[in-house]
């Protein structure tokens, strides 16, 4: 089982960050961290809300890491994250086009099931 600090270090990794950028940008102290890391604290809700501010993540993404919340049967966690991963590679213009073509596609689709 894939603990948060285990989780996180991945996330940084991948985001080319030390733990020293995340203190900086999610305003959270090293001491904080460090007893993350060494088992004898875990993040509070308002850390975790700091940390996926400042990667830019779903919240439930990393409340979920943390082992607060349970996945959804039904989500499909590839496809959620990639579909993230994508996003913010966009820019804000073509995150907002590509939300509203996703939207037309759901409203196309409603519009077919009460038909």
């Amino acid at each position: 089982m894939t603990t948060f600090t285990d989780w996180l270090d991945g996330i940084l990794r991948k985001e080319g960050w030390r733990a020293a950028d995340l203190e900086k940008a999610a305003g959270i102290s090293h001491s904080t961290i460090s007893l993350w890391y060494s088992r004898n604290s875990e993040p509070a809700d308002q850390s975790l809300q700091k940390i996926a501010r400042a990667l830019k993540l779903p919240e439930d993404v990393v409340f979920e890491a943390a082992g607060r919340i349970k996945k959804k049967a039904n989500d499909d966690p590839i496809s959620l994250r990639r579909l993230h991963e994508v996003a913010r590679q966009l820019t804000d213009e073509e995150r907002e086009e590509l939300t509203y073509i996703a939207l037309g596609k759901l409203r196309k689709r409603e519009v077919g099931s009460t038909s």
